[in-house]
């Protein structure tokens, strides 16, 4: 991950994103924003079993803000030191066809 200049990471700061160009954040270790060719996106660096992996965040806008990307980046942080690998870990929004069944009765 390497030595990289950072700086808090706020909206102002990714509106000003161009194309290719990346800011680390100085608060939360390896979050940082990305403009890509078109969407600026949230993402976090981290070691998982040694490898450093990236995982994506969300694009920027919303509901995402700069402050939301930030909380979430801790939360993946939490998991991944509690040995959660947070690539595999199941969303809120993944509902099996039972519980779908289930709602409905």
């Amino acid at each position: 991950m390497g030595s990289r200049s950072k700086i808090l990471i706020t909206k102002r700061i990714v509106d000003q994103l161009r194309p290719g160009q990346c800011v680390w954040d100085r608060e939360v270790r390896g979050f940082h924003v990305r403009m890509q060719v078109q969407d600026r996106v949230y993402c976090l660096a981290c070691k998982i079993d040694g490898v450093e992996r990236y995982i994506t965040i969300a694009k920027h806008g919303s509901p995402w803000t700069a402050e939301m990307a930030r909380r979430k980046a801790l939360e993946l942080l939490g998991d991944v030191v509690r040995g959660i690998d947070p690539r595999k870990k199941p969303t809120a929004s993944a509902v099996t066809v039972a519980e779908l069944f289930m709602r409905r009765c």
